[in-house]
């Protein structure tokens, strides 16, 4: 490893890592005013701009990426409206079948209270 490499080992401009986080090379402690050995700087934009590393793939191929799916403002009140719509629906249905189930109770209650009236009225009893 050679004394002005970066703390990653490479030489100083070609480290992909520091260029990412903006860290510069070690500085060494003579240089640094005492500072570590390890110290690390944040260099300015203008420099990082001038060593931006060069991509590892061939731009030509590579993959697009389809657009995130973002629904926006009109996109979000017609979710909500069919949200809503469905929930009535869902509703609407539910009463519905508990209207029916209403009336075969009912139809049940009839058919039993005519029965009664009719053995005992009609004194259809067995003696």
């Amino acid at each position: 490893m050679a004394a002005a490499s970066c703390i990653h080992g490479f030489a100083p401009g070609t480290c992909l890592i520091c260029a990412t986080l903006g860290a510069a090379p070690a500085v060494p402690a003579a240089a640094a005013g005492g500072a570590s050995a390890t110290t690390t700087r944040r260099r300015p934009k203008a420099e990082l701009a001038a060593n931006a590393p060069v991509p590892a793939a061939d731009p030509a191929r590579a993959v697009e990426r389809a657009p995130r799916f973002h629904l926006g403002l009109a996109g979000t009140v017609v979710a909500v409206a069919v949200v809503l719509l469905l929930a009535w629906w869902l509703i609407g249905l539910v009463w519905g079948l508990l209207h029916v189930v209403e009336l075969v109770a009912v139809g049940v209650g009839c058919l039993v209270v005519g029965y009664k009236t009719g053995v005992v009225v009609g004194r259809r009893q067995h003696r």
